[in-house]
């Protein structure tokens, strides 16, 4: 199996659980940046990120390299921007034809809308092969959800 871990991250949760589930999996990872970033203070970006998830924006993404045709399994990543998922990855699903590939999802959020954002994406290509949701996740708190992540992985491993 050759998976990748396709994911956006603007506090760094959303990339710890990246690279724990890359380590789990012997998973390739690509982070997705975007070219012109989000404004740094805690309310202005919090305005911004919120609005481009409620208007379903697409910024423009540094560059990047991936070929869908490398891997059998794509894990998108993504925080929970107003019950959304991050624009980011709107961006990258409009860039990339994952359709065909099987794909698991995980979200990392401060406390809600997972199934929303679960729904919206699986709506782009189909039911997910497995699901995590986190809520803030961290190298202090990871102790609790290691078996979260764990059985995430097992999933994912157990549907190829």
């Amino acid at each position: 199996m050759r998976a990748i871990v396709v994911y956006y991250s603007l506090e760094g949760h959303t990339q710890y659980i990246a690279e724990e589930i890359a380590q789990c999996l012997k998973a390739d990872t690509l982070a997705l940046k975007i070219a012109k970033p989000y404004p740094k203070g805690k309310m202005a970006r919090m305005f911004w990120c919120g609005k481009a998830a409620v208007f379903g924006e697409k910024p423009k993404l540094a560059p990047y390299e991936f070929d869908t045709s490398q891997y059998d399994v794509v894990i998108l990543g993504t925080p929970i921007w107003a019950g959304s998922h991050a624009a980011p990855i709107s961006t990258f699903l409009e860039e990339n034809n994952i359709g065909g590939h099987k794909v698991a999802i995980y979200v990392c959020s401060g406390g809600g809308g997972t199934q929303k954002c679960f729904n919206q994406l699986e709506n782009k290509w189909g039911e997910a092969i497995a699901t995590l949701s986190l809520i803030n996740p961290n190298k202090q708190t990871y102790a609790e959800d290691r078996s979260k992540v764990e059985a995430f992985c097992k999933a994912i491993q157990e549907s190829i």
